[in-house]
């Protein structure tokens, strides 16, 4: 009886220790994805500041090209006028 005792638990705690194994190589296997998720989650976050900048750039261009068009039509009307008048 007591034998049968001591076997069975003996076999229990090998259960356990096997689920345990398992679950840290489980564990183990979610901390390499997860680092390689923050890892990809740092290089997406770099690449949206760099994209942010250039279209923050472009935006500037833009308003830059857009003053100098509207400084060379005010120009251009103003010869227009000019020459319609004389």
């Amino acid at each position: 009886m007591l034998t049968t005792n001591i076997v069975s638990l003996k076999e229990k705690i090998e259960a356990k220790d096997e689920e345990i194994m398992r679950l840290q190589e489980a564990l183990k296997d979610l901390e390499d994805k997860n680092k390689k998720l923050e890892i990809a989650l740092k290089t997406r976050i770099e690449e949206i500041s760099k994209l942010k900048s250039r279209i923050n750039k472009l935006e500037s261009e833009k308003k830059t090209l857009e003053d100098k068009l509207r400084n060379v039509e005010g120009k251009l009307d103003r010869v227009e006028r000019g020459s319609r008048t004389a």
